[in-house]
Formats: structure tokens, C-alpha cells, sequence
């Protein structure tokens, strides 16, 4: 769904610059807001094994799967395999810049290696 949404507006692009149209900024930014929102609903939608979802999420495997027994989070998977959608699963806050496309955060990288030599 990415790869087809930098397509559309890479061709949007190269039309718009080989005509030399100026354009209405609020009118597509709306429109790129659409497509993202479309792709995020999709993301959120998904449904995840607890083995993906224990790599996304920060929490253990076995941890999920007691909130799956326990009710706390609804098995859409069946009942020795257990899958979770992906907008339910509780995340840890170390974990959150691995959910979901980002971009890389040299600010975010630096502070996290800052941290790894205090522990030593």
C-alpha cells in the first residue's frame, strides 16, 4: 500500500512539474491526509500472530498470551493459536518506535546509544 501511494503522488509530481502547475497547498495536503489515514487503518487493522505481536509490542509472548486467555485481549485465532489485532496489542514505550513505517531519528538513536553506556 506504501510502495502504491509514493507511486500516485511520484507521478503526480513528475505531471505537475512537467506542465508547471501551481497548485491549492490545503487541497492536497488534504488529499495525502486521506491516503495516509486509509494506509494507518489498514496498518492498525491487521491481525498478528503472538509472535509478531510480542516483537512489535516490547511484551513477551507468554505475557500476551495470558491477556488472551485472561479476556483482556479478544482472540481473533483459535484456541492453541492465538492471534491478536494489531491496534489492541498493549505496547511497551521502548517499543513504540518499532511499530509502524517510520523514518530513522539519528536524535533517537544517539540518545538511545547514550543510554547503553551509562549501563556499563
Amino acid at each position: 500500500m506504501i510502495e502504491e501511494l509514493r507511486a500516485k503522488w511520484t507521478a503526480r509530481l513528475d505531471e505537475w512539474r512537467r506542465l508547471g502547475v501551481q497548485v491549492n497547498g490545503e487541497q492536497v495536503a488534504s488529499e495525502i491526509l486521506v491516503d495516509l489515514k486509509e494506509i494507518t487503518a489498514g496498518w492498525n487493522d491487521d491481525v498478528l500472530s503472538i509472535a509478531q505481536a510480542a516483537r512489535e509490542s516490547g511484551h513477551s509472548a507468554e505475557h500476551l498470551r495470558r491477556l488472551v486467555r485472561k479476556g483482556k485481549l479478544q482472540n481473533l485465532g483459535r484456541t492453541h493459536a492465538p492471534r491478536v489485532r494489531r491496534s489492541d496489542v498493549p505496547r511497551k514505550p521502548r517499543a513504540l518506535s518499532r511499530s509502524g513505517p517510520q523514518l530513522y531519528d539519528p536524535a533517537i538513536d544517539a540518545r538511545m546509544l547514550l543510554g547503553r553506556q551509562g549501563d556499563r
